[in-house]
């Protein structure tokens, strides 16, 4: 079953995020990041647990305030502004994979 993540972070450098973009991608994750410090994660296997990536957010992110929010399987919606053309698609991600 997979399991689908919120992960929001007070503050962060670009190296940092670099970091645990490289963490994600190692994971086999599947990740949106279009807005700053927020990050959508999904993990198609089920495999990782909440706690695991907390710790690793904190760890990455130098004891910053975070935030790791998991969604159940077949709950949630979601709404948001931005660009959406062909060319430049904030949601096109969202739509295919959350």
């Amino acid at each position: 079953m997979k399991k689908r993540y919120i992960i929001c972070v007070n503050n962060s450098s670009e190296e940092q995020e670099k970091k645990f973009i490289d963490y994600i991608k190692s994971e086999k994750f599947g990740w949106w990041h279009y807005l700053k410090n927020t990050w959508l994660v999904i993990d198609l296997n089920g495999n990782s647990e909440i706690s695991e990536i907390r710790d690793k957010v904190k760890e990455l992110f130098d004891n910053e305030y975070n935030m790791v929010f998991q969604l159940k399987e077949d709950e949630g919606t979601w709404s948001g502004f931005g660009p959406k053309s062909e060319q430049k698609n904030m949601f096109k991600w969202i739509k295919e994979n959350w």
